[in-house]
């Protein structure tokens, strides 16, 4: 399986209905509180002409200091994992969100000045796809990581993904640029999260957790709902952009919450999914007609 694949897989069919995709870059995007995220893209070879591929992306600017005072989005971290064949590219996919419980630095510093090694402890917080047991090795309950800047290449920077003995189990390192730019993700500025985030909902209120099991299930089967999403991926982070400039934005979002979220979510629970999605796209391309 291609990596750039694989992200896509995970990434655009999550971005009509404004959750945060997978993949960010950690050189341009921050959260909104300034923090800078990153995205890390981790293989292991197996035997048997197999390896796991991991995904992971969250916000490496949580420290000792700052992580308790961080929002639910900057504690967000977010897990893509699949074994693959590499002879017929068949794979299965482990999907999930955590939220970080705790953040440790260590006292020995690099020549930058940042600690050598920040570990990292996420609670499972929604399993969304489980197609394969994980690794024995590894507690997906409590994912246990470190960001690693001991090494003397300082373009990257590495993480060590820990296993149930606090041993390396994976290491690998910021997805590549060119990945990256081709996607253009900008974490956090859809327009579904930035709506729910605006209302002070938490990452795994009840309205999101909605749309989250209806991309899951329908969504991502849906041909004509993946076209839907290239098209959104083109405007909604222009039409958050263009919201968070106008003076009235706070309206706007508490219009965006009852005419598209909560009527979208209400089509869902009725069991009309083609509804859901027409109430969603006509909202969203009345905001571009009005905002871009």
């Amino acid at each position: 399986m291609e990596r750039l694949d694989f992200i896509k897989k995970g990434a655009l069919a999550t971005l009509s209905l404004g959750i945060s995709p997978m993949m960010a870059s950690a050189k341009s995007k921050q959260s909104n509180n300034g923090l800078k995220r990153a995205a890390f893209c981790i293989d292991k070879s197996l035997p048997n002409n197999k390896k796991y591929e991991m995904d992971l992306k969250f916000c490496i600017g949580l420290s000792e200091n700052n992580w308790h005072r961080a929002t639910d989005a900057d504690k967000h971290l977010e897990f893509e994992m699949a074994i693959v064949d590499t002879n017929t590219n068949e794979e299965k996919v482990i999907r999930a969100t955590y939220i970080v419980q705790s953040v440790k630095e260590s006292a020995s510093k690099n020549k930058s000045g940042q600690p050598e090694i920040t570990t990292f402890q996420a609670k499972l917080n929604s399993l969304t796809i489980r197609e394969f047991a994980p690794p024995k090795e590894l507690d997906i309950t409590q994912l246990i990581f470190q960001v690693d800047r001991t090494r003397d290449d300082e373009e990257y920077i590495y993480v060590n993904v820990l296993d149930n003995n606090s041993q390396v189990f994976m290491t690998g390192l910021e997805c590549l640029k060119s990945e990256i730019d081709e996607l253009d993700f900008l974490d956090d500025c859809f327009l579904t999260t930035a709506c729910v985030h605006h209302m002070n909902k938490t990452d795994d209120s009840y309205e999101l957790t909605t749309l989250r099991n209806f991309r899951d299930t329908h969504l991502t089967s849906n041909p004509e709902g993946k076209e839907l999403v290239k098209a959104y991926y083109e405007i909604a982070p222009k039409i958050v952009e263009s919201i968070n400039a106008q003076p009235n934005k706070d309206a706007i979002y508490d219009g965006i919450y009852s005419g598209m979220i909560l009527k979208t979510i209400d089509e869902i629970e009725n069991g009309n999914f083609t509804q859901a999605i027409d109430v969603y796209k006509n909202y969203t391309y009345n905001l571009k007609r009005l905002l871009l």
